[in-house]
């Protein structure tokens, strides 16, 4: 398991708010912050590794540095 951290982002990139979720892999990380924050935009981080960035349902989930 890896601790990721959580930013969900608003209009203008800046982070609202954070959050710690526990993930077996990037991809797992993913679903759960999609599960979690619905139609966020979001940015998720394994410690100074920038994993994925999110916008609303219907946009794609870019996957970072895999």
């Amino acid at each position: 398991m890896a601790d990721f951290r959580i930013y969900c982002l608003d209009g203008d990139g800046h982070v609202v708010s954070a959050d710690w979720i526990d993930a077996k892999s990037d991809d797992e990380a993913i679903v759960l912050v999609r599960r979690k924050l619905g139609k966020a935009t979001f940015e998720i981080w394994e410690r100074d590794r920038l994993v994925a960035k999110g916008r609303p349902p219907g946009a794609p989930v870019w996957a970072v540095g895999t």
